[in-house]
């Protein structure tokens, strides 16, 4: 076997992206999947598996692993008789993911960095993170901006800090097709966007908002590209599925194919069919499509200006 410098395991955007860039640093990259490159989808932790050591960033705490135990997590789904097998490398990946572990990792980063030219203090870790600590960071008077990546609780503290922020997390992205846009890039690259990975990465579109000048014509081109659009009555019924009765998200339609998503919902859609589309008259929680939907689907609205 040839000699690997890295390997990457999922060929989702997140390992594939990893792959490429590495491989363009002259490693040798083996990029490890089921399936094709862009097939799967990205889940769960990244991370690194080198021929010395595993850089995860973080092993889940015991309540993200209650919520795994008990199949209630959109971002993690196994089968117990795999829990075996994967036993071995779970154990590895607490271990790896000790405090002390990302402290040697932001070390390694910095080291190299600074061989580069970046200053020294460029790259740090806070040894024991928490809430209080995090938040302090954030207020420090020589924080200049913060880039918060998490959850809901964590994007909201970095808004609330008075300090310039940018938000990452999962959300309802949307998209707004002016009149003056050229119609068929802008379709296709909403649609680029949007199924890639099953539409599982937080800044995939799911609303569509258009001028009406430009409604017909935009309609037109997601169904020349292979969007499906909706009765009202099928929106209703693949709502049922998308949400649970806790208004949360289906962990079981996450990441899944046009395919399988209708067939769940007991719809019947043109084969080939990349995206579906509903129309909705307003946002809001209340609705099916008003949350973050990690799935090839998507809402569109008209505007009038």
């Amino acid at each position: 076997m040839a000699h690997t410098d890295v390997i990457v395991l999922g060929a989702g955007i997140v390992g594939t992206s990893c792959a490429v860039h590495l491989a363009k640093r002259g490693l040798s990259v083996a990029l490890i999947d089921r399936g094709g490159a862009g097939e799967g989808t990205s889940y769960g932790n990244t991370g690194i598996i080198t021929g010395e050591t595993l850089f995860p960033p973080a092993f889940p705490d015991w309540r993200a692993l209650l919520r795994v135990a008990l199949k209630r997590s959109p971002q993690v789904n196994y089968h117990l008789g795999s829990l075996p097998r994967l036993a071995p490398w779970l154990a590895a990946f607490a271990a790896a993911s000790r405090p002390s572990r990302l402290i040697e990792t932001a070390r390694v980063m910095r080291e190299a960095g600074v061989k580069e030219g970046l200053p020294a203090d460029a790259i740090g870790c806070m040894a024991s993170a928490t809430i209080e600590g995090t938040e302090t960071l954030m207020k420090h008077k020589q924080t200049a901006v913060i880039l918060a990546t998490g959850g809901i609780g964590l994007v909201r503290a970095a808004y609330s800090s008075g300090k310039p922020a940018f938000g990452v997390g999962p959300g309802n992205v949307p998209v707004c097709v002016e009149r003056t846009a050229d119609i068929p890039k802008a379709v296709q690259d909403i649609l680029t966007g949007k199924c890639f990975d099953n539409g599982t990465i937080c800044a995939s579109e799911q609303a569509v908002i258009c001028d009406a000048p430009v409604e017909q014509a935009v309609r037109e081109q997601f169904k020349l590209q292979g969007a499906h659009f909706l009765s009202a009555a099928e929106a209703d019924q693949l709502g049922k599925v998308v949400a649970t009765p806790q208004r949360s998200l289906n962990p079981a339609i996450v990441g899944r194919s046009v395919e399988v998503i209708a067939k769940l919902a007991g719809l019947s859609v043109p084969p080939g069919t990349r995206c579906l589309i509903a129309d909705v008259a307003g946002v809001g929680r209340d609705l099916p499509g008003g949350r973050p939907l990690d799935l090839p689907r998507r809402r569109r609205g008209a505007r009038d200006s």
